[in-house]
């Protein structure tokens, strides 16, 4: 997330563009509004696995989410880079 973060800014700021960054946090209802499990139940069977793969996987610490995103603003906010 950081690399990426570093690349929008430097982009942004070859081409004078004002961003407004946000780094995305999540600890629970990784698909929906609701339980992983409740969406999951409502998937065509065929297209569970694939789903799963992509979007059901480990969540960092949500105190380890707000680090990182302290320090993407620490490293890289300017007047015309805002996290």
């Amino acid at each position: 997330m950081i690399r990426d973060a570093e690349a929008v800014a430097r982009a942004a700021a070859e081409v004078g563009m004002r961003i407004a960054f946000v780094v995305p946090m999540r600890d629970r209802h990784r698909m929906a509004y609701a339980e992983d499990a409740d969406v999951i139940a409502h998937l065509d069977p065929a297209d569970t696995e694939e789903i799963l793969a992509n979007w059901v996987r480990d969540l960092a610490p949500i105190d380890e989410q707000i680090a990182c995103a302290d320090e993407i603003a620490d490293r890289f906010q300017t007047d015309k880079f805002q996290v």
